[in-house]
């Protein structure tokens, strides 16, 4: 949906147009302080009420403001009305168009914020321990989840062409079976990094009905929980280099079976 600052609308034989033609998406509404109003909903030029697709705000009396309208500081904090801001604040390009929606604590911007290409499709939705990113089509590429002490406990990232190349998932992690089909998973690039106890047999077997896994180059596995006979098991025609580092379950005469199995295969650790 397409987000604009509503200074950029105009109001003919009572319709809302961009660029001559009738808009439809959200306009954002400010005073000449640069101070939000409101948040409207308009399709095909009429207006069609108020939206609350807006981030929640620390406290109510906290403000929602156009970047455009904050003190020119030279300190990297942003300040309004000479104070260091705590607030929503609203980032738009020179044409109107919202890039970004993100919340700020005494002058300094938070990780918690949203993104969007000039199309109006979402790029980026984070909070304080969860990181979400798309491509312009509307396809996830990345969601990482942080735990308490900040490292990941689940990570999934897809290249090119929607491929799955990156998978962590922690003990600490309660996922569903079916969490190669929540995300659309279909492919497997070429290169694949495999990481936490999550990882399993199970998970493994899943991994391997997909397109592309049989012609991995590069597989690594790092302190996951899959078993000896489930990695012999697997048959990768094509690897290059296999990392093995702390899987508790793959001793050294796996490895030595790994290399018999592959012995043009680089197999080692990180």
């Amino acid at each position: 949906m397409l987000r604009v600052h509503k200074n950029h609308l105009s109001l003919i034989s009572g319709k809302w147009l961009l660029n001559e033609e009738n808009f439809s998406g959200l306009a954002y509404c400010f005073d000449e302080k640069g101070v939000m109003e409101e948040l409207i909903e308009i399709k095909d030029g009429l207006v069609l009420g108020p939206s609350k697709d807006l981030l929640d705000l620390q406290e109510d009396d906290d403000l929602r403001i156009d970047l455009n309208f904050s003190d020119d500081e030279e300190e990297e904090s942003t300040f309004f009305n000479d104070t260091m801001f705590t607030g929503a604040g609203y980032l738009f390009t020179i044409s109107g168009i919202l890039e970004e929606e993100a919340l700020y604590d005494f002058g300094d911007i938070s990780t918690t914020a949203r993104q969007w290409f000039p199309s109006g499709t979402l790029k980026r939705s984070s909070t304080l321990k969860t990181d979400m990113r798309w491509n312009e089509d509307g396809s996830l590429w990345l969601h990482n989840i942080a735990g308490k002490n900040w490292e990941s406990i689940f990570n999934i990232q897809m290249i090119n062409n929607k491929s799955l190349d990156r998978l962590v998932i922690s003990n600490d992690y309660a996922y569903d079976a079916d969490i190669l089909d929540e995300y659309n998973i279909s492919n497997i690039s070429n290169s694949l990094k495999l990481r936490g106890q999550g990882i399993n047999d199970n998970l493994l077997s899943k991994l391997t009905l997909k397109k592309g896994f049989n012609d991995l180059m590069n597989l690594t596995f790092t302190n996951t929980s899959i078993s000896a006979n489930a990695l012999l098991a697997i048959n990768l025609k094509n690897i290059e280099r296999l990392i093995l580092d702390n899987n508790k379950n793959i001793k050294a005469n796996v490895i030595a079976e790994l290399k018999e199995k592959y012995p043009l295969c680089i197999i080692g650790t990180e």
